[in-house]
């Protein structure tokens, strides 16, 4: 009795080869320059950052501001907002070097989606977007005080948010600022207009090992690139939020009057950094970090 075998054989083709990253494509956010015509929107697309003012009433500013006093005096630590002495690690909820709060799930306190809920924040990013349909992120709060000893030195951290091998203006950022930020003051600095240079430097720095970092959407630049940036002629800019700019403003020597600011800071190749705390502070910063964006939509 004889048999037969019959044998199959299947091919599984290769994968087709990954695309490489910088044939990312999305929305430039300099696409609306012929549509927005607000001052501000004029200022991002020319200098890579923008100041977009009373994008939050004076008298809800403030009141953020004490909801957020008022959340770290209930951590029952014996914070008092009134008494300098208890601004130290003993009396305070975990709260980097830099200000940040990152713990607690303080990005969604009540105060803090009543801010990166307010019309004029969302206005904003609408008009850079052209969409109405957003989605937020909300990363940190900072909560930073002057005169601080407890805590390490405050160290410029320059960077950018935004994966360099993705190309175009495609990251905005939102520091909703609740109180007066002066010259002296610790805060963001940006390179102005460094961001026009975006291509050029990320070929010219392309062999160069990076900083860790948790994400590729963080990098961070080096004294190299910080030379690369002074040599090509830009500058840093601290940026300010002046009493002077609100002449309305009642009790100017308030140190915890607010000034209700949006400051937008797009950061394709804009590196951004925060200023050494200076001894000289003479005021609290109460600063929201929001991030809109357009929702996602499936493909119909």
């Amino acid at each position: 009795m004889s048999s037969t075998t019959v044998t199959s054989t299947t091919t599984v083709p290769p994968p087709a080869p990954a695309k490489p990253r910088s044939s990312h494509k999305s929305r430039d956010l300099l696409a609306a320059a012929d549509i927005v015509k607000d001052t501000w929107y004029q200022d991002l697309v020319r200098d890579g950052y923008c100041v977009v003012k009373g994008a939050i009433p004076q008298e809800r500013a403030l009141q953020y501001a004490n909801e957020m006093f008022d959340w770290l005096e209930g951590f029952n630590l014996g914070f008092d907002r009134n008494d300098p002495s208890t601004i130290n690690e003993k009396h305070l909820p975990i709260i980097n070097e830099k200000g940040m709060c990152l713990n607690y799930a303080a990005t969604h306190e009540d105060w803090a989606w009543k801010i990166r809920s307010e019309p004029g924040v969302i206005d904003a990013f609408e008009k850079v977007y052209q969409d109405k349909d957003l989605i937020v992120s909300f990363d940190a709060v900072n909560l930073t005080f002057p005169n601080r000893t407890d805590i390490p030195a405050n160290k410029p951290w320059p960077h950018q948010d935004q994966d360099p091998e993705k190309p175009g203006f495609r990251c905005l950022q939102g520091l909703v600022n609740l109180l007066p930020n002066g010259p002296k003051d610790g805060g963001l600095i940006v390179c102005k207009g460094a961001y026009h240079l975006s291509k050029e430097y990320h070929d010219h720095f392309r062999s160069e090992e990076r900083i860790p970092a948790w994400t590729p959407e963080w990098y961070g630049f080096k004294e190299t690139g910080m030379q690369w940036f002074k040599e090509k002629g830009f500058e840093w800019v601290k940026v300010e939020v002046s009493k002077a700019t609100y002449p309305s403003e009642k009790s100017p020597t308030n140190p915890l009057r607010p000034t209700p600011v949006t400051s937008c800071s797009g950061t394709r190749d804009a590196p951004t950094t925060t200023s050494r705390q200076s001894r000289t502070n003479h005021a609290s910063r109460c600063t929201p970090a929001t991030c809109p964006s357009p929702t996602p939509r499936k493909k119909t």
